[in-house]
């Protein structure tokens, strides 16, 4: 009885187990239900949901009440998005077996609480000296932002806020607010505290700043009113004076070098009493840069004289290399394959680099061109004309240029496609002796690159100068007494400046009037010179064995200085100079030579 009683209860425990269970199929229809409802709890009706399964996709949209449901005729995954214009989306993603009956409720968000505005930081401490900074702000909205503070100026990029702090001139530390204005969003803003100034330091000295030498004495300038203590250089005091305000060190009896910097050491104290030492370096240069040994090289200022670019060869190295006339530091230089010849075209800003290459026939000569503000290819021309390659070239400000090829002069226009022809078989510009020898052997520019001067010396030695406008085309002989001569031009004068280096003197032939006035020199010696603009109606002229020369009254200055500089260059505007000494290019303004030539060995 108890083993039968025992077979009975399994079994009654088989058949419970079966009318437990559920046999689903996977394609048994299911349902999701549920509500759309806003932050607080509260049914948003209209909201759009979209639905995606593997068979079909379907949309329908919440009621009145936010409630919402979804009959599926299988199981399996299913996308949902829900949507409504002033909302952020949501969605998700549900998995539903065969005949399930999900609950699937959803909260959504406006557009303005998904919204953050957040600044890096809400408070910067910066020095007394000022400078230019900048804080990130994490948002994803639009937001405006001003300051009310005039020392202090601030402008946005991106999700930026860039700030320039002028230096705290007072003994006070000061603050500013910036404002900012994000939309929809209540204003935040970000506090600047500068510290309190002026500490005591030096703010200009002579060849600290390349922008003017407002002093006509080599100087140290303060941020404070000061008393010297004691001023020195090389063990050797020093002869001063004081500005009228008491903040700037003038320097009677100094005498520079023009190659290497002066040090001196200055004690001074501030108007609290305080007492502090200086060691500075003067100088009258604004910068320098060493260049390889070279077998040749050429010195071009581009138009605005924002740069100045410098060939040079290194053995079977050849590079195009370009500083900047602010500091001379070198940026983006151009390497060259072979040897070339570098000419410049103030109309298009370009570099012309002219190689050639031989043919049995003939030799035919490449241009490549280069842009003179960044160094990028533009293009390549080939000058194919059965003549010899390009000695020479020149451009005038309309794009018009004359080149040289063997014997003959070609006109080459960059403002129309580089069009190319003969420019000229006058006689004039034929040797006398030599019909068929070409004189002109180089082309400058001068007049704001309205006038081209061409000059060359015949067989018997005889130098001739031409100019040539390119409006009105005229082409005349200006120049020639039956010696031999170099020529120098300069783009702010009219001017044709013809030297020899065995003659004493200068003769500066005007080409727009066509009068001549000669300077003598105290002896020979000039191999190159540089026109340097002046106070007086004429400019100065800087010579390669170092004198400084009044066009004005012919007074001279002389510099001890050993050996010369056959490359010396100045600016098209006369402001600037560029010269090498002793493989070191040195960087002046012209007011250096022009008012300190006191002040100078």
């Amino acid at each position: 009885m108890p083993q039968l009683n025992f077979k009975l209860l399994l079994m009654l425990l088989f058949v419970s187990t079966l009318s437990s269970c559920v046999v689903s199929s996977y394609d048994d229809p299911c349902v999701i239900s549920g509500k759309v409802t806003d932050s607080v709890g509260i049914g948003i009706p209209e909201v759009l949901i979209s639905l995606k399964s593997k068979l079909y996709e379907d949309s329908l949209k919440t009621d009145a009440n936010g409630n919402y449901v979804i009959n599926l005729s299988e199981a399996g995954n299913v996308e949902l998005v829900f949507s409504k214009t002033g909302y952020s989306n949501k969605s998700s993603n549900l998995v539903l077996l065969g005949g399930e009956k999900k609950k699937y409720d959803v909260t959504m968000n406006t557009l303005l609480e998904h919204m953050y505005f957040n600044p890096e930081t809400k408070e910067k401490t910066v020095l007394n000296t000022g400078g230019i900074f900048s804080i990130g702000i994490y948002t994803n909205m639009l937001f405006e932002l001003e300051s009310k503070e005039s020392w202090i100026s601030c402008t946005k990029y991106d999700s930026f806020v860039y700030i320039k702090c002028d230096s705290n001139e007072t003994t006070e530390e000061r603050i500013a607010l910036i404002i900012l204005k994000p939309e929809g969003k209540p204003n935040d803003t970000i506090t600047i505290r500068q510290l309190a100034g002026p500490v005591l330091r030096v703010i200009d000295y002579t060849g600290l700043k390349s922008t003017s030498f407002l002093q006509t004495k080599p100087f140290v300038t303060f941020s404070r009113e000061i008393t010297v203590v004691s001023a020195s250089a090389s063990n050797q005091n020093l002869q001063y004076e004081l500005s009228d305000d008491k903040k700037t060190i003038n320097f009677s009896n100094i005498k520079f070098s023009a190659f290497s910097p002066m040090p001196i050491k200055l004690t001074v104290k501030d108007s609290d009493g305080i007492q502090l030492s200086f060691e500075l370096d003067l100088k009258l240069f604004i910068n320098t840069q060493s260049l390889p040994s070279h077998n040749g090289q050429k010195y071009i200022f581009t138009n605005d004289d924002k740069y100045i670019w410098v060939y040079t060869v290194n053995g079977y190295s050849y590079t195009l290399r370009r500083f900047s006339s602010t500091d001379l530091k070198e940026e983006t230089p151009i390497t060259l394959t072979q040897s070339a010849n570098i000419f410049y075209n103030p109309y298009n800003n370009s570099l012309y680099v002219t190689t050639y290459r031989s043919f049995e026939d003939r030799q035919v000569s490449d241009i490549s061109i280069y842009n003179a503000e960044t160094s990028a290819f533009i293009s390549k021309l080939t000058i194919d004309l059965n003549y010899n390659t390009i000695s020479d070239m020149a451009f005038s400000a309309s794009g018009y240029g004359i080149m040289i090829l063997g014997n003959e002069l070609y006109y080459i226009d960059s403002a129309n496609e580089h069009k190319c022809g003969l420019f000229s078989t006058l006689s004039m510009l034929y040797d006398q002796h030599e019909k068929s020898r070409l004189i002109p052997s180089h082309i400058d520019m001068c007049n704001n690159n309205k006038t081209f001067i061409l000059y060359g010396v015949d067989i018997s030695g005889a130098t001739s100068v031409y100019s040539y406008n390119p409006e009105n085309r005229v082409l005349r002989l200006v120049f020639n007494n039956g010696e031999n001569y170099d020529v120098v031009t300069n783009n702010f004068v009219d001017v044709a400046y013809c030297f020899n280096e065995n003659s004493t003197k200068i003769i500066c032939m005007n080409v727009v009037n066509f009068k001549a006035k000669i300077l003598n020199l105290p002896s020979t010696g000039v191999r190159n010179l540089a026109v340097l603009k002046a106070d007086g109606t004429d400019p100065n002229i800087l010579t390669s064995n170092f004198s400084l020369i009044s066009v004005d009254d012919n007074s001279i200055k002389n510099f001890t200085h050993q050996g010369d500089s056959y490359y010396i260059k100045s600016s098209n505007d006369g402001k600037l100079v560029v010269l090498n000494y002793k493989g070191t290019i040195y960087l002046y303004q012209s007011e250096i030579f022009t008012k300190y030539y006191n002040y100078i060995k």
